[in-house]
């Protein structure tokens, strides 16, 4: 009788593929709205795979599933991946634009803030995995997750491809950010109000939450700005700060228009 032939384990993508199944389809609607398709897929399911997952399936799930790698190895490639493309389309768009200027862009393009904002546009967060325990984490931490698991995608298509096919990935992606007046996106809205209305009316404007809504992972927040108790105008945002921000630019956009010049 010969030799027992020993079970070989199936590849981490296969027990992965295995382990979601029912979510897969997912993957394809985010590889259309990427419009880039993976050849290898291990990336793809890296990137969106929160460590918890792989903590979880090491304690609980069978030998074959106990090594899935997680996300964060790719969001530090992603994060140079991301920063160099944006730092070069700032440099072709911006020639004459000096260094502290693009340097005020690009931290604005690449904060947390605005990675996440991708990362919704691109309806991630419903393909990132994360194990049932730590879903509480997972909407507490959304915001960071988000723009985490964005850098660590970017990452996964520069690994599978090369750097002009992610960087392609990266500014596409940016397209709404981008055909703005990118010159105005690192303005301090609450800073410049507040100087206008001391200036004019010596007067400091105020804010006022009006509305929150949303689930707690993906709270909308509606601001008012006032002046003596009179409502200027509303923003809203996905942080309390953001919607600050879009008050603020609109009621100077709204001062303006009125014909109330200093």
């Amino acid at each position: 009788m010969g030799p027992t032939k020993q079970h070989k384990p199936p590849t981490w993508a296969t027990a992965f593929e295995t382990a979601f199944a029912a979510q897969l389809p997912l993957l394809d609607a985010l590889q259309a709205r990427l419009q880039y398709r993976f050849v290898n897929r291990e990336l793809l399911y890296q990137s969106l795979l929160h460590k918890s997952v792989s903590h979880h399936f090491r304690l609980k799930g069978p030998g074959e599933y106990r090594d899935l790698p997680h996300y964060e190895r790719l969001e530090f490639l992603g994060d140079s991946v991301v920063s160099l493309s944006v730092s070069t389309y700032l440099w072709k768009r911006f020639p004459g634009a000096p260094e502290g200027k693009l340097s005020q862009l690009r931290s604005h393009l690449v904060s947390q803030e605005s990675l996440a904002h991708l990362a919704r546009s691109l309806e991630l967060s419903p393909c990132i995995w994360v194990a049932p325990a730590e879903a509480r984490l997972l909407t507490q931490e959304k915001e960071s997750i988000l723009a985490d698991v964005y850098e660590a995608l970017m990452g996964a298509v520069y690994l599978d491809s090369d750097f002009p096919t992610a960087s392609k990935a990266v500014v596409e992606s940016f397209d709404l950010i981008f055909r703005q007046n990118l010159e105005s996106l690192h303005e301090d809205f609450k800073t410049l109000l507040q100087e206008y209305t001391q200036k004019k009316f010596g007067v400091t404007p105020s804010y006022i939450q009006k509305e929150e809504v949303g689930p707690d992972h993906e709270k909308l927040f509606s601001m008012a700005v006032a002046l003596d108790s009179q409502e200027l105008a509303w923003g809203k945002g996905y942080s309390k700060k953001k919607a600050s921000q879009e008050a603020a630019k609109a009621a100077l956009e709204s001062l303006k228009k009125e014909g109330v010049t200093s």
